[in-house]
Order: structure tokens, then sequence, then C-alpha cells
């Protein structure tokens, strides 16, 4: 169903959301309110209030899951900045991989070793990834990035949550 402006009700809602979070009127870490508060509030469905918290929870502002509180995890800006940066480091990741397959053919223990390392940080960019979970879990909070991207650059959940996990 769309509102008198043409635009779907999910998005009036997520917008509205998005600029109370970017207001400050819900700050980052409090929980948003309830499925049946937001649909009484914007007078909608829970299937409205579903995608527009899910849409949000792709763009990295909240986490957590429908039926338990949903929180917010960041504001737009600081959302973009850790997608770009992650992007920027994928994008390092593959150049260095590239670089690697080209020398394999002029000095092949060269590349060897290049490779050898390059899975090396890898492995250790997913271990710090994997404490921090872990840290986030023992101190009770919530692990903030449940929408990182994946190494083959689309959007991960539980195990595959970093470059090279």
């Amino acid at each position: 169903m769309d509102d008198s402006l043409g635009q779907p009700e999910y998005r009036r809602v997520m917008d509205d959301l998005r600029r109370k979070i970017v207001a400050g009127d819900i700050e980052v870490g409090n929980p948003i309110p309830s499925t049946s508060k937001l649909m009484e509030q914007y007078s909608v469905s829970s299937t409205v209030v579903r995608r527009a918290v899910s849409e949000l929870r792709g763009e990295g502002l909240l986490h957590g899951h429908s039926g338990k509180a949903v929180f917010v995890r960041a504001k737009p800006e600081t959302a973009q900045n850790e997608q770009a940066t992650l992007e920027l480091l994928n994008q390092g990741f593959e150049k260095l991989a590239q670089r690697v397959d080209e020398m394999d053919s002029t000095n092949k223990d060269l590349a060897t070793t290049l490779r050898a390392e390059l899975s090396d940080l890898k492995d250790l960019v997913a271990a710090l990834q994997t404490q921090l979970i872990e840290l986030y879990g023992r101190t009770g909070q919530p692990y903030p990035h449940d929408a990182l991207p994946t190494s083959a650059g689309t959007t991960g959940a539980g195990g595959n949550r970093a470059v090279g996990a």
C-alpha cells in the first residue's frame, strides 16, 4: 500500500526511523520501538514494519531480530564509512591476490611466499574478528557488525562476517 506521495509505506516508516536515528531521538545502542508500537504509530501492518526494519538492518543501522529487541547499531554516516572501509580492504586483498598471480609466472618462489602470507593475513583478520565477537559476548553487548561483506562481496551472517573469513 502506498501513501499519498506514491511512496511505499515501508519507505515512509524506514525514512522516519532513519531521520530519528540521525537526529539522536533514538540513540545508538538503544532499542527501537516494538513492532506493535511501530504498527500503531505509523498505522501500518506488521509486514510493513518488518520490511522497514529489514531494510535498515541491511544498511547497517540496526541489529537484532524481529520478535526480539532490535537495536540501533550505527548512524547512517558511520555505517557508510564502515562499509567503505571494508570494501577498500576487500579490494586491497583482491589486488594483492592478482599481483601474486601475475608474479607466479616470473618468480614462483616469491609468489608462493606471498600467497602464503596473504592467506595468513586473511586468517589473522578472521581470528581477530572472532575474538571481537567473543569479547562483545562476554560483556553482554551484541556484536555490532551483523551485516559485513564477505570475501565474495555479499552480505554475510553468522560465521562469514569478515573479509577472508
